[in-house]
């Protein structure tokens, strides 16, 4: 049944979503300040902070779409609309002053931290409530 597979495939597609993410993030990171002001034609040149804000978001961005595909297929919908909802509330004010401290990184480093606190973790422990829950109901024939 449902309960055999579908929690496998769920760390499946964390695995996959992370190793699709993480190599164009790292590059991000490692060659960001060199590409980005190539592409552009040098107007601006991105700080490492930027950049790396930037590439954790992408890698948790990334994993939290493969999290919220299954939850979508569980129908924890509700859930998933309170979860952005609250990272969006949280975010904006997050970003202003962080904005202030950092620059522009402050956005991404935001963007990163809301993701991870407001959907990444909650969606986690979502998650596993539902697999011990989903193990704990009985097989129907």
């Amino acid at each position: 049944g449902d309960t055999e597979w579908a929690p496998q495939a769920l760390l499946r597609s964390l695995k996959i979503a992370f190793l699709a993410a993480a190599p164009p993030c790292a590059l991000l990171v490692v060659a960001g300040g060199t590409l980005i002001p190539w592409w552009i034609g040098g107007h601006v040149t991105p700080s490492l902070s930027l950049l790396t804000g930037l590439a954790l978001w992408g890698v948790l961005a990334g994993m939290g779409t493969a999290t919220s595909s299954f939850l979508y297929g569980a129908g924890a919908v509700r859930f998933l609309g309170i979860v952005r909802v609250t990272q969006a509330i949280v975010t904006v004010p997050l970003a202003l002053v962080l904005i202030h401290l950092l620059g522009v990184a402050g956005l991404a480093w935001a963007m990163a931290g809301t993701e991870l606190v407001c959907r990444f973790v909650p969606s986690i422990v979502y998650v596993s409530r539902f697999v011990r829950d989903m193990h704990s109901r009985p097989v129907r024939a």
